[in-house]
């Protein structure tokens, strides 16, 4: 009888324990610091995307999830949701001849996409979409030369639109697109980067689209309605095969479970240098970038499993964070569970730290109800602090993003930062961002801090707002939720 009562006693005082004194209990360094000194070794040597190393730590953060008891995402039969990537198509040969007068070789372009071609056609030249043309087949088996586009927002902006407008003259018709490069950017230093490892995660199937250098002597020799000989071959594209590693904790109330915390940490990092000397350190252990990060997921796991939140929680450590958002983009695009089921993303990612004093949450101030999210962060004894530079738009330059593209709100949970510093570019993608030299008490109370934010997400009432000033996500995020 006294064992019972005992027990009886044991359990309601676990009960009563505030949010707070359970996390502090459960968030342990000898708990953690084994796993950030393994993604960060030596052995996984920088757990680049596609790589052999990064492999070992999917294979091992899997482990870590099963271990602390999370299930299977729904729909996903192991711990992984696959993706092969493959590089972009890079022209190997090409002999483009206009009128037997202009005559395009490969030092003098990029591709952009597409698949080998071998054709006659005529030529097009324009400066920009007609939908009135492209309703009465006039681009119908040309090929598409503009000469007309400009550089208004970067470059990259400006490839972008390009690749749009290509997709507008394949769906009219076309057969290929040439894209004249503006003036005002060095572009023919940069081939080497245009042409090189920019991934996506389809194999080629579309026209040819090439980005062209021309000198003005060239472009006067651009005509419309004349014959045009045009053959590329492409290099074969070979999948890269690559996971981001998903675990699902069930929430436990009847009406919020449906709803799921996003929580996301990109597990890739940037390699190895190849070439250096035998006595340099040449791999990119990324501790702080981001192994710290990838690692709270399987504290922040453990914590919730002590206190049974309300909403379910996604856990998505990524992959692909160094080659451009590559495993967000994909998640955002092949969501495992639905987006507008999605309550908050709270993303980890960072550089390293400089103040051991406060959290650096960026683009937690995006949003009408910031205060909720900052109360449990400095509960644990951390100092609340915004993006510490925002002319660099560090909330559109990590994961997060990619949802809040979709519309859902998010915000980035990183290590102490207020300035980019010496401190901070000594480690930032660099041979010494390595485990050994942290401060694991640092960052235990890091965790702590992001386990009591996470919790309080699983709890809420009410989602966070963006700010109207925040458009076009304000937009989206209303058009996600819509019916809610």
């Amino acid at each position: 009888m006294k064992k019972t009562t005992w027990l009886s006693l044991s359990i309601l005082l676990a009960s009563c324990a505030k949010p707070e004194e359970i996390i502090k209990k459960n968030i342990n360094e000898s708990d953690f610091k084994p796993a950030i000194e393994y993604l960060a070794s030596d052995e996984l040597l920088g757990r680049a995307l596609g790589s052999e190393g990064v492999h070992k730590a999917a294979d091992y953060l899997s482990q870590e999830f099963e271990k602390l008891g999370l299930n299977h995402a729904p729909g996903l039969t192991s711990y992984k949701q696959n993706i092969s990537f493959y590089n972009r198509p890079k022209a190997v040969q090409a002999s483009i001849v206009l009128n037997s007068k202009l005559k395009i070789t490969l030092d003098d372009f990029f591709a952009r996409s597409g698949k080998s071609a071998q054709f006659s056609a005529k030529s097009i030249v324009v400066d920009s979409f007609d939908e009135n043309k492209a309703t009465s087949g006039a681009y119908k088996d040309a090929v598409i030369i503009n000469k007309g586009s400009k550089i208004e927002k970067g470059v990259m902006n400006f490839l972008t639109s390009s690749d749009e407008l290509k997709m507008k003259f394949e769906e009219a018709g076309a057969k290929a697109y040439v894209e004249v490069l503006p003036e005002g950017f060095a572009w023919k230093n940069y081939f080497g980067y245009f042409a090189g490892q920019i991934l996506m995660t389809e194999v080629q199937s579309s026209i040819p689209h090439i980005c062209v250098v021309l000198t003005d002597a060239q472009k006067k020799l651009l005509k419309s309605e004349k014959a045009i000989s045009f053959a590329i071959e492409m290099e074969e594209q070979k999948p890269i095969d690559d996971a981001n590693v998903v675990a699902y904790l069930p929430g436990n109330d009847a009406k919020l479970r449906d709803e799921f915390v996003l929580v996301t940490a990109h597990y890739d990092h940037v390699g190895y240098k190849t070439g250096a000397k035998a006595d340099e350190d040449s791999i990119f252990n990324g501790a702080r970038d981001n192994a710290v990060g990838a690692v709270a997921l399987l504290a922040g796991a453990k914590v919730l499993k002590k206190l049974n939140p309300k909403r379910s929680v996604l856990f998505v450590a990524l992959t692909g964070e160094e080659k451009g958002l590559l495993g967000s983009k994909y998640y955002a695009e092949n969501p495992v569970l639905p987006l507008e089921k999605t309550f908050f993303n709270l993303n980890l990612d960072g550089a390293g730290y400089n103040d051991t004093s406060i959290v650096t949450f960026v683009g937690l101030d995006y949003y009408k109800q910031d205060s909720l999210l900052i109360k449990p962060l400095e509960a644990m004894g951390l100092t609340y602090h915004p993006d510490p530079d925002p002319k660099l738009n560090l909330f559109v330059r990590s994961d997060n993003i990619s949802f809040s593209n979709k519309g859902v709100p998010s915000a980035t949970f990183s290590l102490g930062f207020n300035a980019f510093d010496e401190t901070i570019n000594a480690y930032y993608h660099q041979p010494s961002d390595e485990a050994d030299d942290l401060d694991y008490g640092y960052i235990e109370r890091f965790y702590e801090s992001f386990s009591n934010v996470l919790y309080t997400l699983t709890i809420m009432p009410e989602q966070l707002q963006f700010k109207e000033d925040k458009a076009p996500f304000a937009e989206k995020q209303k058009a996600l939720y819509q019916d809610k």
